[in-house]
């Protein structure tokens, strides 16, 4: 049985098709990653695409995934926060997903492994370490099993399931599926997010400014859990081209469990107690996995927080990311 995971299109797509163009500062004003970030724009080297990449900080560098698929790096924008005197994050968008264009017929999980890996080349770092969440997921996994050698730490956040589809999915999986399913819809309907919409004064929105304000709080209401918070969350553009090619290219069936079982770096999850993508409270999946399967991996569940763990608890959100970063002593 093959189930695709709960990924879920939650804004309007943007931006138009460019051409690609070779590397350029695109914030010359604040040119100093130390301080504010800087912007830039990275060719691929197949010349099919442009990525839009966002630098902060300074240390041990992390390569930031986004979601969606199609989806854009501000949604994760905070996620720093604390840490860019110690580190150093590169943030950017994959091909064809917001401000980094590329013609669907380019965008594939494939090409976004590619991305990365030419992305870790250009700017000269041995091994990629990797923050991903949700769908970014995905390609972080997928560049640790195809580059091993390249791959340092690992970074699972708001993790997909450990495994999903062919002959691995078995009961226990689509109970949790369905259980998935059921907890999502009560999630993004919960009175909460009704009762902040009316406090927002969206309730009846009648401009386009507030109709994409009602937007923004109900993308946050399926990954933040403390509702309140919707305002912190980055409003999360999809270029739904570039998802639906994204996905269209991707096996879901698939089993990370092999590569796991002793990976070449540290690879540490973390979810939140009420992440729609990895089930019903505790992450009973990747927990699975970890107690029955061998699988080495350090999961981290912390209380009280959706999909987007570092808007909703930020302070153990860092604590556990820097744990997650903190090199393995011999």
């Amino acid at each position: 049985m093959q189930i695709r995971p709960l990924l879920v299109a939650l804004a309007l797509s943007a931006g138009a098709c460019a051409h690609p163009v070779d590397r350029i500062d695109a914030g010359a004003e604040n040119a100093d990653p130390d301080a504010a970030g800087f912007s830039w724009y990275f060719a691929t080297p197949d010349k099919e695409a442009t990525l839009f990449v966002f630098e902060i900080g300074r240390g041990e560098p992390y390569f930031v995934l986004h979601g969606g698929p199609g989806g854009d790096m501000e949604s994760l924008r905070g996620l720093e926060d604390g840490l860019t005197d110690t580190h150093r994050f590169i943030f950017y968008n994959r091909r064809g997903s917001v401000r980094s264009p590329a013609a669907t017929d380019n965008v594939t999980l494939d090409k976004h492994v590619a991305d990365l890996d030419a992305l870790r080349a250009e700017l000269g770092i041995e091994k990629a370490n990797i923050i991903s969440h949700s769908a970014g997921t995905m390609v972080a996994m997928r560049y640790l099993i195809g580059h091993p050698d390249t791959t340092g730490n690992v970074v699972l956040l708001g993790a997909l399931d450990v495994k999903n589809g062919g002959d691995t999915f078995g009961e226990f999986e689509q109970t949790v599926y369905a259980e998935k399913e059921v907890e999502f819809a009560a999630f993004v309907e919960r009175q909460a997010v009704k009762d902040e919409i009316r406090n927002a004064g969206l309730d009846d929105p009648t401009n386009q400014r507030d109709r994409d304000r009602l937007r923004h709080l109900n993308s946050a209401a399926a990954n933040v859990y403390d509702i309140t918070k919707w305002r912190d969350f980055g409003f999360y553009y999809v270029s739904r081209d570039a998802a639906l090619a994204t996905r269209g290219s991707t096996s879901w069936d698939y089993d990370w469990r092999p590569i796991l079982q002793s990976p070449p770096g540290r690879v540490s999850v973390i979810n939140g107690e009420f992440d729609y993508i990895v089930g019903p409270r505790n992450s009973p999946t990747w927990r699975s996995a970890i107690e029955n399967d061998g699988v080495d991996v350090e999961l981290t569940v912390i209380p009280n927080a959706g999909h987007a763990v570092w808007v909703d608890q930020p302070e153990m959100f860092r604590d556990a990311l820097v744990a997650a970063m903190t090199p393995e002593t011999p």
